[in-house]
């Protein structure tokens, strides 16, 4: 919306003229839950033994259109058509570890949890991103490639950063703790009421 439509707008009618219009095109016609369980099947392997559900074979499932499970598949970026980046998993349950952000705990989230009871999350202690070790192997490749480089262009940074981690990868050994659960667990205790402090 330029300038020039706005006060278009104001001109025509007023304060009313800025309030937000209806949007153009068709009305979306699936509902949070329907949006929900094309989601939660397409996660599923179909039952008729193939790989991968395609779009006309579940909306014939669901009772949608072909293209309305497109739009959805769209909107959280589902492609079970690509095999390179999308398999199903035949774990019984998945855990997920996450640092321990407020968004984990609202609502939607609990509720989405609840309706996917195979998927358990696991947090680190608030304020301890520290104990990630990622934050180790981001550190390093941020110091080394990144930091002092020059890159033209985001397909240059790419570039540079899939050359380090290959060249990495081929002499790396895994990350060891240099100390006891006990002394890590008695850190994260310490730092808290610190930044509780630090924060009135």
């Amino acid at each position: 919306m330029t300038v020039l439509l706005w006060r278009e707008r104001y001109q025509r009618a007023g304060l009313a003229g800025l309030a937000d219009e209806a949007c153009p095109g068709r009305p979306r016609l699936y509902g949070r839950d329907e949006r929900d369980r094309v989601i939660a099947l397409t996660l599923e392997p179909p039952s008729d033994g193939t790989t991968h559900w395609s779009a006309r074979r579940l909306a014939d499932r669901v009772a949608m259109s072909e293209t309305t499970v497109w739009r959805i598949w769209q909107t959280v970026g589902l492609k079970p058509h690509r095999p390179e980046t999308f398999k199903f998993s035949t774990d019984p349950e998945l855990h997920v570890v996450l640092d321990n952000e407020s968004s984990h705990k609202t609502p939607d989230v609990r509720a989405w949890l609840e309706r996917h009871p195979r998927i358990t999350f696991h947090f680190t202690p608030t304020s301890a991103s520290w104990m990630n070790q990622i934050e180790t192997w981001f550190g390093i490749l941020s110091r080394a490639p990144i930091r002092r480089g020059s890159f033209g262009s985001v397909k240059e940074l790419i570039a540079g950063i899939e050359l380090f981690a290959a060249t990495w990868n081929a002499g790396a050994s895994p990350f060891a703790w240099v100390k006891t659960a006990d002394e890590i667990l008695a850190k994260a205790v310490r730092k808290r009421p610190a930044i509780s402090e630090s924060r009135h």
